[in-house]
């Protein structure tokens, strides 16, 4: 027998109990309302899935309970939910290293699942897929309820280059997470309701941070994403009410809906130079958020991007901006009675200072004096051949000193040119979006000064020069992001 089927093709030969699938491209979904032609026959026995396919559909093999040889190619990138979901007889599972994306109880119930010798401390895998970090009860298979999840501080396994879908959901007791060098993806809602998790630490490689992946983590109180994460997917960080800060990457292009929603802690954010646009809901309800950078390339705003954010009290737009949508700003810097105070800065003429004569928003340019501020004097300076002192001001005011500054394993090191006249330097530095930490050295000519007991992350640091007793301060150095290891 030999059928045509959408975009593949598929063979049964009933005398071996052998499914043959072929083709290219992806196989469709099904459900339990759209059933697929191999759901629940009893007569299959082995599974071969050809080269060509790319993906294995949702629910494809469901409940094929005599199913006890799979064999799939190295061209399946995807394998979907429930694709094997109680195939009780397949307690033999090899996924190929092309495999990228494993959906939500993929393998659960089958052969391989209901084996007790294949858990470790209540985590599941399969070669370098995780598969499942607890069992939480939600399934009852032949009468027997599974019950258990991982707890406290969880380390994945060395060597473990994905874990599939939702495979930490509901670990209450789960406090920490150690995620391995090498780890190249992780699925949807992965830690999705881990209300004691407090910190993660996203390992180099990983290129995109999954939707819903820390969904509901009320403990979370740090994220440490690393350079070379592109893309943040659907309320990654939804109902992260205790989380205080995050530093997005410089690699970052593009983020989804509803990112950061409900993030009570964060109080300001700085958006990188890549992101184009800043999506719907991205920071609604995040009632403690005060001030946020965007960056030079977003030329829109959607709806409700910002809506309800109630301490909200400035916000740096672009020149490249041309939209905002509806209720961006909708309770925005609004307290009761108190009518709307935040302010937004750009630039004359363009569409963000349109935006709020319009909307009536207070509005300060760029391009000129801010009302609070005096014209900077046009007066040449004094000659600075007088070595006595006298002129020290003039020596450093309105320079910036080169610096050099590398992050090193639980320290900081910063190589100073010192700038003439100069008495000595300050190094200013912040983890995420804490506060500014300044260290003072003297130093009449260049130095290396380090700065040590730091914590692993991701630190911004400044340097600047002063003259003797401080009495004039040379411009901050263009802030540098390092990594602590």
């Amino acid at each position: 027998m030999f059928i045509l089927f959408c975009t593949y093709f598929y063979s049964f030969e009933k005398e071996t109990g052998v499914l043959n699938v072929s083709g290219a491209g992806d196989m469709d979904d099904y459900s339990l309302a759209n059933y697929s032609p191999f759901m629940n026959h009893t007569e299959i026995k082995s599974v071969v899935i050809g080269s060509g396919i790319t993906r294995i559909g949702e629910d494809a093999f469901y409940e094929c309970t005599n199913l006890s040889d799979l064999t799939i190619s190295d061209t399946v990138t995807n394998i979907g939910t429930e694709a094997f979901y109680k195939c009780g007889s397949l307690t033999s599972i090899t996924i190929p290293g092309s495999v990228i994306r494993i959906g939500e109880s993929a393998f659960d119930g089958t052969g391989y699942y209901n084996t007790d010798g294949n858990w470790e401390n209540n985590a599941l895998y399969i070669g370098n897929v995780l598969i499942a970090g607890g069992r939480n009860g939600k399934y009852i298979i032949d009468n027997y309820v599974y019950s258990g999840e991982v707890e406290g501080v969880y380390a994945v396994k060395p060597g473990t280059r994905l874990i599939a879908d939702w495979a930490f959901y509901q670990c209450k007791k789960l406090t920490g997470i150690t995620l391995p060098a090498g780890l190249k993806g992780m699925g949807s809602g992965v830690f999705w309701g881990c209300s004691s998790l407090t910190e993660a630490v996203i390992p180099e490689g990983v290129t995109s941070i999954p939707d819903n992946c820390f969904l509901n983590c009320t403990s979370l109180q740090s994220v440490t994403i690393p350079n070379g994460v592109t893309f943040i997917g659907y309320g990654a960080f939804k109902k992260c009410s205790a989380l205080t800060g995050v530093l997005l990457p410089d690699s970052l292009t593009a983020l989804d809906g509803f990112v950061f929603e409900g993030c009570i802690g964060i109080s300001s954010m700085k958006i990188p130079q890549g992101v184009t646009v800043i999506p719907r809901g991205l920071f609604s309800g995040c009632t403690g958020l005060e001030t946020v950078d965007i960056g030079s390339a977003v030329t829109g705003i959607e709806d409700k991007a910002f809506e309800g954010c109630v301490q909200f009290r400035d916000i740096t737009m672009p020149k490249s901006l041309t939209k905002i949508g509806t209720d961006a700003f909708k309770d925005c810097g609004t307290k009761i009675v108190i009518a709307r105070v935040f302010t937004i800065k750009g630039y004359k003429g363009s569409y963000a200072a349109s935006y709020a004569s319009k909307n009536k928003i207070r509005f300060v340019a760029l391009d000129q004096p801010t009302p609070t501020e005096k014209p900077t004097p046009t007066a040449k300076p004094k000659s600075n051949s007088n070595s006595s002192g006298k002129n020290r001001k003039e020596v450093i005011k309105g320079k910036a000193p080169k610096v050099k500054i590398k992050g090193k394993s639980g320290k900081i090191s910063v190589t100073y040119t010192a700038l003439k006249k100069a008495a000595g330097f300050q190094v200013r530095y912040k983890n995420g979006a804490g506060k500014w930490i300044t260290k003072t050295f003297k130093a009449k000519t260049s130095a290396t000064k380090t700065i040590k007991k730091l914590k692993k992350g991701r630190y911004k640091v400044q340097v600047r020069s002063f003259t003797k007793g401080k009495k004039t301060y040379s411009k901050w150095s263009k802030a540098k992001t390092v990594n602590v290891r």
